[in-house]
């Protein structure tokens, strides 16, 4: 009796290259879709700390004869207290299990980071220590109090004014993403250069387009909306030198909207 011939079974290096192919033809469609669901995620993520973050000034308003919060200098902060004094310390005991007890400690609340932020203790920040009270979120404001010596120096509505002075609440922006700068104003606005401010909190240098070239964007009204950065001359000529190579840190080709162009936006004060 003859027995059957067995027949191998395999892949010819066709079938193989064929199968290759069309495993990478699936990669190369699906990777792009779950980078850019990976991306929305993080967006709804930094939304959703924001408006935590929003949620907390109202609890503080309250509170405070309905007060927002004042952006007070982040910069010269060099003592425990006078860190303690800046907006997103201040705020911290409104949100539930966010209380700051060591501002220097790794488990520093995951509140207020953007999960895109790959650095929201800038190392380097004025030469002060990593880490020291920092935030990946702007108050749009700057104060200085005149202590009797004059006129204050108030510009957004973070300059110490009350939810009810801000005119247009719905197109008003109350806090924004941020490279390095827990504040961020106009600082090139004439009315700013007179007041003589300061240029680490301007726009050009402090704004976090981390989402693809974009920012999420609080108002006052308590909406977020997210703003495509504006493409603009680069210009770095006023970025600290600890940061001259830290392209995930400026923008220096994006800007928001200026104060000349719409003041509503930036609020009282300009």
């Amino acid at each position: 009796m003859l027995k059957e011939k067995k027949t191998k079974c395999g892949f010819t290096i066709i079938e193989l290259l064929v199968v290759i192919a069309i495993i990478s033809l699936l990669l190369s469609i699906t990777m792009p879709a779950l980078s850019k669901a990976k991306g929305s995620a993080k967006r709804l993520q930094c939304s959703d700390n924001m408006r935590q973050i929003r949620l907390a000034m109202d609890f503080y308003a309250s509170d405070y004869k309905d007060y927002i919060v004042t952006s007070r200098e982040m910069l010269f902060s060099h003592t425990e207290g006078e860190v303690k004094s800046v907006w997103h310390v201040v705020l911290a005991p409104y949100v539930e299990h966010s209380q700051i007890t060591d501002l220097l400690a790794d488990a520093y609340p995951k509140l207020w980071r953007c999960p895109e932020d790959k650095d929201p203790y800038p190392m380097g920040f004025r030469g002060y220590p990593h880490k020291i009270g920092m935030t990946s979120y702007a108050l749009n404001g700057y104060y200085a109090d005149s202590n009797g010596q004059g006129q204050s120096v108030q510009f957004g509505p973070g300059a110490n004014f009350k939810f009810a002075q801000i005119n247009n609440p719905s197109q008003c922006m109350l806090m924004a993403e941020t490279s390095y700068c827990g504040q961020i104003y106009d600082a090139a606005h004439p009315n700013a250069l007179q007041a003589n401010l300061r240029n680490d909190g301007h726009h050009r240098l402090t704004s976090g387009f981390y989402h693809a070239g974009s920012m999420n964007l609080t108002f006052v009204d308590g909406h977020i909306e997210s703003f495509r950065g504006i493409d603009c001359e680069p210009d770095q000529s006023q970025v600290p030198w600890p940061y001259k190579n830290g392209g995930y840190m400026f923008w220096p080709d994006k800007r928001l909207v200026t104060a000349l162009e719409n003041t509503t936006f930036w609020g009282p004060g300009y």
